[in-house]
């Protein structure tokens, strides 16, 4: 369950509309709060016009790539948000038609591996929206028997 909260919490930072509260002059505040952003993800999203930024392939596929601890750990919880979600549709037995199937052999570093190999070959989700490749990535490295 704490997964679960830390990966929703994770996502909504990185996907949506947050901006980081500016913890010097509102430090009279008790409700300041400093969002923290990847440096990867910062990179993409700074000088950026459209302010309602996804989480695309390319920004995940980098992030997935990076040597920062913040931004494996980053990709690594939208990966597992993607997972959890895909789980929870089978369990209403709702099917997205991409189907794949994981076991506790599985770590999250061999599948943030296939991802990020997966993103890299396929540049056709470099400007879509990453939840959308997560599966398919899935469905060809973990097929169900």
């Amino acid at each position: 369950m704490r997964l679960i909260v830390i990966t929703l919490l994770l996502c909504f930072m990185l996907c949506s509309n947050v901006q980081a509260a500016d913890p010097v002059s509102d430090v009279t505040s008790e409700k300041a709060v400093a969002v923290p952003v990847t440096p990867v993800f910062e990179e993409q999203i700074s000088g950026n016009a459209d302010t309602n930024v996804k989480m695309t392939g390319r920004v995940l596929g980098l992030l997935c790539n990076s040597k920062a601890d913040i931004d494996l750990f980053a990709c690594q919880t939208y990966i597992a948000g993607v997972i959890d979600y895909h789980h929870f549709l089978r369990g209403l037995k709702i099917s997205t038609g991409t189907d794949f199937c994981l076991n506790k052999k599985n770590t999250m570093e061999q599948i943030r591996l296939h991802v990020r190999d997966y993103l890299a070959k396929h540049k056709e989700h470099d400007d879509f929206v990453a939840a959308t490749a997560i599966p398919l990535a899935l469905q060809k490295t973990y097929p169900c028997r």
